[in-house]
């Protein structure tokens, strides 16, 4: 009888191991090895895993879920796969960074987000498999038919990760999750108990007993064909990311003006959809990147009204030709062609909550030549770069001066950063004896409000010396606020406030007195994350009495537009 007790009481205890659903932060399992399971997931998920409108980012709706932990045993690009038993099988997945504390319980609160995450359809071609991969390109995949891979993630020694597996398919089969990092990693199961209180990642990585990336075998390395990740050797963060890649943009307008600039002209402050009543194609652009460890460069050739219009009439078909070489660690100096440091908006609509770009980011230099000094601080939260450049937009020198530029960026946290940048420059002939030195102060704030709401500001000041009369400063100064609110997973409706104050006008030459605000309203369709469709009007207000636009046959102080614009990329 004691013995039929005791099988009872191993069996019972062997299925209540085996019955442990992990289906919530604190009951993850720890993995320490390259690859771990079939399992299948058996237990519902939190609500904190779902929130309906935001299904790139979390579960549309309740499902049965599996979580998983990692610590990162070396410096490294993470890169993983979820391969299923059944390759018509749909699984997704959402990726956690533990920064400290007590994340279990953060996460449980809705405290904390998703850093990666993929609710891609399967597809045939790739049996099913999800996960991270230098094939990515997005960090967050919404449901449908994309693409079945996010961005990699460049990791450190001793973070802590969680990953969410959702099974989209009611339990018809299982699948095994891949972590080729792990490969070679000769250490015990984990012992720590990741749901402690509060998290200690000392302790924790002294567990996993690894203190060097462990030398490659040149004659056994085998990479994997979808990913590209070495499954026996741990060379991810030189080779995660493809050595050579291209890519391309094209983007396409349709704009009305009230103002009258004429047939084939550009409108005032042209840049981005310049003609009037016109289908025209803002840009169509082809980048080559190389990257290897010690070694980058990039070369983008550009086509369209863009470059025309607003461009450098020098090497007017090149937007950016540079070459670095890695100093040290994360010491990086690059030297050629680039575009501009400066700047609340970039230069691309597809880089901008709007297409149009504001007055300021129209008179800001747009593209420069030089060298450039940068310096990337850990976990990619601070950015420094100096520049030493031939002028306020000059890819050719026109005098014996230089220029000389700053650029800092501090991310506080994955929903707030603030940028600083800087350039001082004379583009004074060398002829002329009296010196216009002049500095440029741009100041940037990226905030996240909530999942649907974001909100970029900026403002500018610049000043000139010896532009009063030869003598005395001269200032202008500007400022930006836009405001984006995802109402539908693939559409956004955006506005944007601007003003412009150049009383000297030694930068909107030969405007007297350029004061203007302007008001930019418009709706977004995106139906891929590599695509979008734009409907936006904008106007403009100059001081009274500036009567610099023409429409209807008298001058006025006002112009209206409306763009469609519509762009891809690859």
């Amino acid at each position: 009888m004691k013995k039929v007790f005791v099988v009872i009481a191993f069996l019972w205890g062997t299925n209540s191991a085996f019955s442990q659903e992990h289906s919530i932060c604190n009951d993850a399992i720890p993995v320490n090895d390259a690859s771990y399971g079939p399992v299948i997931p058996t237990g519902w998920a939190d609500s904190s895993l779902y929130e309906k409108g935001n299904e790139s980012m979390y579960l549309g709706e309740t499902h049965k879920v599996i979580w998983f932990s990692f610590i990162v045993p070396f410096d490294t690009v993470l890169a993983f796969q979820i391969v299923p038993d059944i390759p018509t099988d749909d699984f997704d997945f959402m990726l956690f960074k533990a920064d400290g504390g007590d994340f279990c319980r953060q996460e449980k609160l809705k405290k904390v987000q998703p850093i990666r995450a993929n609710f891609a359809k399967p597809t045939e071609y790739n049996k099913g498999i999800s996960g991270l991969s230098a094939r990515g390109t997005e960090a967050f995949i919404a449901p449908g038919f994309h693409s079945p891979y996010s961005s990699v993630v460049k990791a450190k020694k001793g973070e802590l990760y969680y990953i969410v597996v959702d099974n989209n398919e009611s339990n018809k089969g299982g699948f095994t999750l891949k972590l080729p990092f792990m490969a070679d990693i000769k250490s015990p199961v984990i012992k720590s108990n990741l749901d402690s209180v509060t998290f200690k990642k000392a302790s924790l990585t002294e567990s996993l007993l690894v203190h060097k990336q462990p030398e490659p075998h040149k004659d056994t390395v085998k990479h994997d064909p979808v990913s590209g990740v070495s499954a026996n050797d741990n060379i991810l963060q030189n080779d995660a990311v493809p050595k050579f890649k291209i890519g391309g943009y094209i983007d396409v307008y349709y704009a009305r003006y009230t103002d009258s600039a004429g047939h084939g002209q550009p409108q005032k402050f042209g840049a981005i959809a310049p003609y009037s009543n016109n289908f025209g194609l803002n840009i169509a652009q082809l980048t080559g990147q190389y990257n290897a460890e010690r070694l980058r460069a990039t070369f983008t050739l550009q086509y369209g009204d863009l470059p025309t219009v607003a461009w450098s009439p020098v090497y007017n078909y090149i937007q950016e030709a540079n070459a670095g070489v890695r100093l040290y660690k994360n010491l990086w100096l690059d030297a050629g062609f680039f575009k501009t440091h400066i700047g609340t908006e970039g230069l691309l609509p597809k880089d901008n909550i709007c297409s149009s770009v504001s007055i300021i980011t129209f008179y800001e230099p747009w593209w420069q030549s030089g060298v450039r000094l940068s310096w990337t601080g850990d976990k990619d939260k601070l950015y420094m770069a100096l520049y030493g450049v031939n002028g306020y937009n000059q890819f050719v020198s026109t005098n014996n001066k230089k220029a000389a530029g700053l650029a800092v960026t501090y991310n506080f946290s994955d929903n707030f950063s603030v940028g600083y940048y800087n350039l001082m420059s004379d583009d004074t002939p060398d002829s002329i004896p009296i010196s216009h030195w002049r500095l440029l102060n741009n100041l940037v704030i990226n905030l996240v409000i909530s999942h649907k709401l974001s909100a970029l500001i900026g403002c500018d000041f610049i000043v000139q010396q010896n532009t009063l009369n030869g003598t005395g400063y001269a200032q202008a100064y500007s400022a930006i606020g836009t405001l984006k609110y995802q109402f539908l997973k693939k559409m956004a409706v955006y506005g944007r406030f601007e003003m412009f104050n150049d009383p000297q006008s030694f930068l909107a030459e030969p405007i007297v007195n350029f004061k203007l605000m302007g008001g930019t309203f418009g709706i977004e369709y995106k139906p891929l994350a590599n695509s979008f469709i734009r409907l936006e009007g904008r106007e403009l207000n100059m001081a009274p009495g500036e009567n610099i636009f023409y429409s209807n046959g008298e001058y006025a102080n006002t112009q209206g537009e409306i763009m469609l614009d519509m762009g891809i990329w690859f």
